[in-house]
């Protein structure tokens, strides 16, 4: 599995720990990727509702995950 699978799987459980109710517009981006944060940054200006951040270390690597939820 990738680091960016395992991301998006500590993504679906903190959605789910946290009790986020419509959650959509799924993110992640290692921090230190350049291309990946203007991603996670440009999707999350483009979201609405309610917006879930959190960083998560995965191999050594801090990793930011995100979503919107709610409507």
């Amino acid at each position: 599995m990738s680091n960016k699978e395992k991301a998006m799987e500590f993504l679906r459980e903190h959605i789910e720990e946290q009790e986020l109710e419509y959650a959509d517009n799924y993110r992640v981006a290692c921090i230190n990727d350049s291309d990946m944060m203007d991603e996670f940054l440009e999707s999350e200006e483009n979201g609405c509702c309610g917006a879930y951040k959190a960083e998560v270390i995965i191999n050594n690597e801090t990793w930011i995950i995100g979503c919107n939820y709610g409507h």
